[in-house]
């Protein structure tokens, strides 16, 4: 299972998701979809954390069908995709 952490940086926000692979963005939300776009056809988890390094926000991904969540306080969940709208 593959865990991304996304950490507060001087520069911005920090994600690691392995040793020599941590990348800098300047927003949080930049470091959300970056973190989400790696884990998308993966077994795995992305977490958030404060500048204490808390645990302030997590997100489970799970391969073929669906999708990541994320929940405040520390709650991880696996949504479901949606399926297809018919016209």
């Amino acid at each position: 299972m593959t865990v991304i952490e996304i950490r507060p940086h001087r520069w911005g926000w920090k994600v690691f998701e392995a040793q020599g692979v941590e990348s800098v963005f300047p927003g949080k939300r930049q470091a959300m979809s970056y973190a989400e776009g790696r884990a998308w056809f993966r077994l795995g988890e992305i977490r958030i954390f404060d500048s204490r390094g808390n645990l302030e926000d997590c997100a489970v991904a799970r391969k073929n069908g669906f999708r990541l969540a994320f929940y405040k306080e520390g709650l991880c969940a696996i949504v479901q995709k949606e399926p297809p709208r018919s016209n």
